[in-house]
Order: structure tokens, then sequence, then C-alpha cells
């Protein structure tokens, strides 16, 4: 919680339109601080994380085992047969089946979509419990990048329990899959700032 007092030497009236000022004043730096906070929390996140980010293993890698732990979990807390995670291309015209998978997949590896296409096209069930296949969509700020594809012996359907630990390991999956972007950015970066200051330096030599 932020206080801010605000006083004269002398006597002076604060009239309504003072008084609101004031407050706006005051809620606008309520906003500020609250922002710095999240970016301060933020930056600390991958920090930490960047800190159990080894630094051999390559982004594939890392990708590949946060993959690993969602499927694991999710398959096995849903007491699912099969779960998977799909995630588009770089240039978002096919669904690609991440490696590893839990459970035998009977789904294609790569789906063909095009900029008409809706998930609901390629993937049954979206968010719809009730049934033997669930879908949960992963999307990263405002974009789609993939989904996690789910399915229950015939018979057996996924609970609203089932679809909230799908989504919070979809949920760990998206803030994992950001901040291993954002540490690997930030390493090329560096390495590219690193690489320009020896070729400056030897153009200066």
């Amino acid at each position: 919680m932020v206080y801010i007092f605000w006083g004269y030497y002398d006597n002076v009236p604060l009239y309504q339109e003072m008084r609101n000022e004031l407050d706006n004043l005051g809620n606008y730096i309520a906003i500020a601080v609250m922002a710095i906070r999240r970016i301060e929390e933020n930056t600390q996140k991958i920090i930490q994380f960047q800190g159990r980010i080894k630094q051999e293993d390559t982004l594939k890698e890392q990708i590949e085992r946060v993959i690993e732990k969602v499927v694991q979990f999710a398959g096995h807390s849903t007491r699912s047969n099969q779960m998977a995670l799909y995630l588009l291309d770089d240039r978002r015209e096919n669904f690609v089946l991440q490696e590893p998978s839990y459970g035998y997949v009977r789904k294609d590896k790569e789906i063909i979509i095009s900029s008409a296409t809706q998930l609901k096209d390629v993937f049954e069930r979206v968010e719809q419990i009730g049934y033997d296949v669930y879908t949960y969509p992963l999307i990263l700020g405002s974009n789609l990048i993939g989904a996690i594809y789910g399915r229950k012996q015939p018979g057996e359907i996924y609970t609203f329990q089932d679809s909230e630990v799908i989504q919070m390991y979809g949920d760990y999956f998206l803030t994992s899959y950001e901040n291993i972007q954002l540490v690997y950015s930030e390493r090329a970066m560096r390495s590219d700032l690193e690489d320009l200051l020896q070729l400056q330096q030897k153009l200066i030599e």
C-alpha cells in the first residue's frame, strides 16, 4: 500500500475540483507502482528460471522437457489413454505433434490448416466436457500457438475437474514456453552484442 501526503505551508482551501485532480493523481501513481512491481516480479521469475536452464541445453531440449512433464502429468492425473501437445509451425500452416506424448496418439502427426481454419475444425471437443475426447487451446497473449489433445477409453468422459487439471498444465506450459523463449532470446542478443564488440575491437586494433 502506498500513501501520498499533500500539504501547503499556508492555509489553502481544497475545492472539489482539486480533490478530484488529487484523486486522479493518486490512481495514476498506484497504477504505475503496480506496473513497476509486476515488471520486477516478472524479471525475477525470468532470472530464477534462467538459473535452472543448463547452458548446454538447446531450446528444443528445454521445450521437450516441459512438454514431457505436461503430457505425462496431465495424462496420468485425468486417467487418459492419450495425451498430446500440438504446436503451430513457424509459418502457422500446420499443427505439429510434439514429442514426447503420453500413450499412443491416434491422430495425424501433422495437421494442415488454412487461414480460415478454426481449432474446432481439426480438433474434437474444444473445451467441451462430457465426452471421451478433450482439447484445450494454448493461447499466448492473443495468439493461438497450439493445443493439448486428450482421449480416454470409450465410455469414460472428461469431467469439469479433468478440464481444470488440463488447463492448469496448459498454463504451466505457456508460462514455461514463454520464459524459455525469453531466456534464449536474451542469450542470442548477448552473443550478438559480444560478437559486435569483438569486431569493433579488431577494427580499432
